[in-house]
């Protein structure tokens, strides 16, 4: 979890869009989550061909206020 810490302390040094692996860790989720939350809508993301895209911006809004759908945790 060192890592998760070391991201968060540095948003300004975090490139502006993050892929499902840094929001996974960023949220404390896992990867298939995050997509699933994509797909649904839950995370605000960008379908660029076959992966997902996710704004620096939004994820850290979500990660300071929290994921108000935790059901599908």
């Amino acid at each position: 979890m060192r890592q998760r810490y070391t991201y968060i302390r540095n948003w300004e040094q975090m490139p502006v869009t993050l892929s499902p692996d840094e929001v996974a860790l960023l949220m404390n989720k896992t990867v298939r989550t995050v997509r699933k939350w994509a797909r649904e809508g839950t995370i605000p993301a960008l379908k660029v061909g076959n992966s997902w895209v996710f704004s620096k911006n939004e994820i850290r809004k979500l990660v300071e206020g929290g994921v108000t759908d935790e059901k599908s945790a």
